[in-house]
């Protein structure tokens, strides 16, 4: 999440980089690219890194299993 008033860097944690992330929400897209209710939203950068606008959400899903 991004209250702030400007871009934000995110980095995923080591332990985490591992799994198959993708994109399941971004409040600052604009639809159909905001919401994957199928899970199948773009894969997370192979730096494993995510730009969150400013006072915007994003929500990154892993599968149970992999």
């Amino acid at each position: 999440m991004s209250a702030g008033e400007s871009e934000v860097h995110f980095q995923m944690p080591e332990l985490a980089r591992g799994l198959p992330w993708r994109l399941f929400v971004n409040t600052a897209a604009a639809p159909p690219h905001d919401v994957f209710p199928d899970l199948n939203g773009p894969a997370l950068a192979r730096n494993a890194s995510v730009e969150l606008s400013q006072r915007s959400t994003v929500v990154l899903v892993a599968p149970d299993e992999v």
